[in-house]
């Protein structure tokens, strides 16, 4: 059987973002728990649309992941142009010391 967080992940894979909002909503804690990987993952897809859903729903777009660094470093490496535009707007910090 499949944890919550489970399904908020399946749910944001196959992109079903209204299920997975709604899950979120229920499970605040949940955008710490995840977020990084969602990130990641949309970031590598260039999926605006689910950063400013992760962002809207409280995902720090500061905070470093142990293994792949700033979320602006990991979209730089993995992203779009587009995409590291998209986070510089919306408040990603370049230098993180």
């Amino acid at each position: 059987m499949e944890t919550e967080i489970q399904v908020a992940t399946r749910k944001f894979k196959s992109k079903e973002y209204s299920e997975f909002k709604e899950i979120i909503q229920k499970n605040p804690d949940f955008i710490h728990t995840g977020g990084k990987m969602w990130f990641r993952q949309a970031a590598r897809e260039s999926d605006l649309e689910a950063l400013s859903l992760l962002v809207d729903l409280g995902f720090d777009i500061n905070q470093p992941d142990d293994l792949f660094g700033p979320p602006l470093a990991s979209a730089a490496s993995h992203g779009s142009v587009e995409v590291v535009k998209w986070m510089l707007n919306q408040g990603a910090k370049i230098d993180l010391s």
